[in-house]
C-alpha cells in the first residue's frame, strides 16, 4: 500500500496553515497489485489526526481548594487518557504539563527533582505535593458541618452534595460522618427520629427510608389535592329553572 500526502505549502502564519491543512487534506491510497491499480481519495477528519481538546487546570483565588479540585482534574485527566488508549508515560506527561495550562507549566519549571521526560509518576505526585499543602483540613471540615439541606433539595442532592464536601475533609469515617450531618440538618424531623430510635441504623438505610418518605409525600400530595368544588343547587333556585324551562 502507497500513501501519497498533498505538499502543504509553508508560507504565512503557522495556525492558518495548520487549519488550511485540516481542512484540505486528503489521503491518495493506491490499492492493488502492478498490474491493476485503484484510486481512491477521502476527507480526513480533524478529530482523528490531533486528540480533543481537554480543559486546563485553573488554580483560582481559593487557595483551601485547590488541593481537592487538582484531584478532581488529574482523575478527570486519567479517565482522558484511558479513553484516548494513551499508555506511554513520555506521552502522559507531555500532555498533563501541556493540558494543565501555562500557570502549572510555570509551577512545574519551578519545582525540583521532577525526574526525566519518562517519569510520569514522578511529575505528577511533584504537582500533587504542591497543591496538596494548600488545602486547610480545619476550614474543609468547618465548610462540611455548616452545610444544610437547602428548601429546594431532595435528599439525594442533598447527600450528593455532603459527598463532594466530605472528599476534602480527610475523615476516617465518611459515611458515619455524612450520616450524622443528615440527622442533624435534614429538613425531615420524621427522619430525624427515626435515626435517633435507632442508633445502629447505617447511611444506606437512612437514605432509602429517606427516600421512601419523600415519594409517599408526594405521592399523598397529589391524592389530596381536590378539583373546584361544585356549587350545590338549592330547591328553590331548582324549581325556579323548571319553570323557565317549561316557559
Amino acid at each position: 500500500m502507497q500513501i501519497i500526502v498533498p505538499t502543504v505549502y509553508k508560507a504565512g502564519n503557522k495556525d492558518q496553515i495548520y487549519t488550511f491543512f485540516l481542512a484540505t487534506l486528503s489521503y491518495y491510497i493506491i490499492i492493488g497489485d502492478k498490474k491493476k491499480k485503484k484510486l481512491r481519495s477521502f476527507e480526513v477528519m480533524a478529530q482523528s489526526l490531533i486528540p480533543p481538546c481537554f480543559p486546563p487546570f485553573i488554580i483560582g483565588d481559593n487557595p483551601t481548594a485547590v488541593g481537592s479540585r487538582w484531584d478532581e482534574w488529574l482523575d478527570r485527566f486519567e479517565n482522558y487518557l484511558a479513553a484516548m488508549d494513551i499508555k506511554d508515560a513520555t506521552r502522559k506527561r507531555a500532555m498533563m504539563i501541556h493540558f494543565a495550562g501555562e500557570d502549572v507549566y510555570k509551577i512545574f519549571r519551578s519545582l525540583e527533582e521532577t525526574g526525566e521526560a519518562k517519569d510520569y509518576e514522578v511529575a505528577k505526585a511533584k504537582l500533587t505535593e504542591y497543591f496538596k499543602p494548600q488545602q486547610n483540613i480545619k476550614y474543609e471540615r468547618y465548610v462540611f458541618r455548616r452545610a444544610q439541606q437547602h428548601s429546594s433539595e431532595t435528599l439525594d442532592q442533598y447527600f450528593t452534595r455532603l459527598r463532594q464536601l466530605a472528599a476534602t475533609c480527610d475523615f476516617t469515617d465518611v459515611a458515619a460522618e455524612i450520616k450524622s450531618q443528615i440527622v442533624l440538618n435534614a429538613h425531615s424531623a420524621w427522619l430525624r427520629r427515626r435515626a435517633l430510635r435507632n442508633p445502629k441504623l447505617t447511611l444506606k438505610e437512612l437514605l432509602d427510608y429517606g427516600r421512601a418518605q419523600e415519594m409517599s409525600e408526594t405521592q399523598a400530595s397529589g391524592m389530596e389535592r381536590t378539583p373546584d368544588k361544585v356549587r350545590p343547587v338549592s330547591n328553590v333556585e331548582f324549581c325556579m329553572r323548571r319553570v323557565r324551562f317549561k316557559q
